[in-house]
């Protein structure tokens, strides 16, 4: 019954939807229960549940006040997070994605993608390496976190988890205080980088607001009202181009996501 479950699930998600995030099932848990949270796939908050499926996943772990723990849970879980966790205190649950690849087909859908995740000189630098307009491969691998506090009176923050590619948020932005996500790629701050922050509000109204790092790779979030939030930035590195018609791009998603209660 599982592999039915298992595979109705990868005939229903789509080769490449857009954002990949976290989804935590409340803004904060209680001492002694444990964590819960959704991974979704698709765009501007609305998407497919993906259940717990360790062959799509190299990194699924929950850190918080006692460490590291990896998230092991039952073959089409849905929701894929449900994790013990002991005593209160900030967990920052990672996701690293296996892997995949997309073939572009059609040049206009390439263009829409660098358009919508504001990588401006994508195309001048797709024609610059004398690539095709369309029949090429991108693989994209994907690194999210989410920020699950548990109790009361939590003073820890976000942190770097070690991802190729990351959005640190900093302070305790749960409590919708002011926030500042700083965008790494390898280590290093990212300046003039796009990151498209995503708000649904209690009543489910979702707005977009695209934010550009500055020279130190910080940008300040414009809003602290109640609700659901996404941060999430796509970084493109360019792969040698192969004799067997490999990819010749890799995007790496990064995303960051909590849940702030009604005051």
């Amino acid at each position: 019954m599982i592999r039915w479950v298992v595979a109705a699930w990868l005939l229903a998600v789509p080769a490449a939807g857009h954002e990949f995030w976290i989804e935590p099932t409340a803004a904060r848990f209680e001492p002694g229960e444990a964590i819960t949270a959704r991974l979704r796939v698709g765009q501007e908050l609305s998407g497919n549940n993906l259940p717990y499926l360790p062959s799509t996943f190299e990194r699924f772990e929950v850190i918080g006040p006692n460490g590291v723990e990896t998230v092991e849970g039952r073959l089409g879980d849905i929701p894929a997070l449900y994790h013990e966790v002991n005593g209160a205190g900030l967990y920052i649950v990672v996701h690293e994605a296996s892997a995949q690849t997309i073939t572009y087909n059609d040049p206009a859908r390439f263009a829409r993608f660098a358009e919508y995740e504001g990588l401006d000189d994508l195309l001048e630098a797709h024609a610059a390496r004398g690539l095709p307009p369309s029949g090429f491969q991108e693989e994209y691998v994907r690194h999210a976190k989410a920020l699950l506090p548990v109790g009361d009176g939590i003073v820890s923050s976000d942190r770097r988890v070690g991802l190729r590619t990351e959005i640190v948020a900093s302070g305790q932005p749960w409590t919708v205080e002011p926030t500042t996500l700083t965008l790494f790629d390898q280590g290093s701050p990212l300046a003039d980088a796009r990151i498209n922050l995503f708000h649904r509000d209690p009543s489910g109204i979702v707005t977009l607001h695209p934010l550009t790092t500055n020279a130190n790779g910080k940008a300040d979030i414009p809003l602290n009202t109640p609700g659901l939030y996404l941060a999430n930035a796509v970084i493109m590195e360019s792969l040698p181009v192969a004799p067997d018609d490999g990819p010749v791009w890799r995007s790496h998603w990064a995303s960051v996501t909590w849940l702030s209660p009604p005051k």
